[in-house]
């Protein structure tokens, strides 16, 4: 029996609008989430979310068109890769966590880091931003933790790169969407 997801889900409304809301959704629980395993679980739902945000739009607004016919959500993701850094910093962490031997390596993320903020007044304008959680360590001291992605050969807070992925598919104009065959990326 085949079914789509909308039927599966319950009908209308389920679609790239509401899977980018619900990516809004995981990484508020990033934000606001105290337990670093909890953390990490947001994160990987986040990054899976925006992953199958690009298989939604593919389905359910391009692949009924001309240019897109033949072609399948990868020519998608390769074009969005080739348009922001920070989306397809989500797509390859989704793709690792998704796959446990990939065909391909990572196009840009290169690592997610929980670094350690032993000086807690130089983790203050993170905390005050929301971008990290308080520790005790061994029940004596108190420490900052903070979650960064490495991409471009440089450390990024995971916010930040995940607040400008948002903003990317918010004012995405998919008209200009084009098919990007895998090996038409730079590595």
């Amino acid at each position: 029996m085949d079914i789509t997801a909308q039927e599966m889900l319950n009908g209308s409304g389920f679609d790239e609008v509401f899977m980018l809301s619900k990516a809004e959704r995981e990484l508020n629980r990033v934000k606001e989430c105290k337990d670093l395993n909890m953390i990490h679980d947001h994160l990987i739902n986040f990054s899976i979310t925006i992953a199958l945000c690009v298989d939604w739009i593919f389905h359910l607004k391009l692949s009924g068109t001309p240019v897109w016919r033949g072609k399948n959500e990868k020519h998608l993701a390769n074009w969005i890769r080739t348009q922001s850094d920070q989306v397809a910093v989500f797509i390859d962490i989704a793709n690792e966590c998704k796959h446990a031997n990939r065909a391909y390596s990572n196009f840009i993320a290169q690592k997610i880091h929980f670094s350690v903020i032993e000086d807690i007044s130089a983790a203050k304008a993170y905390a005050d931003a929301g971008k990290g959680v308080y520790r005790n360590m061994n029940g004596e001291r108190k420490v900052f933790i903070l979650v960064t992605v490495k991409y471009n050969d440089k450390q990024n807070v995971f916010i930040d790169v995940a607040e400008r992925a948002l903003e990317w598919f918010k004012n995405l104009d998919i008209e200009l969407a084009q098919p990007v065959n895998h090996g038409d990326l730079r590595n």
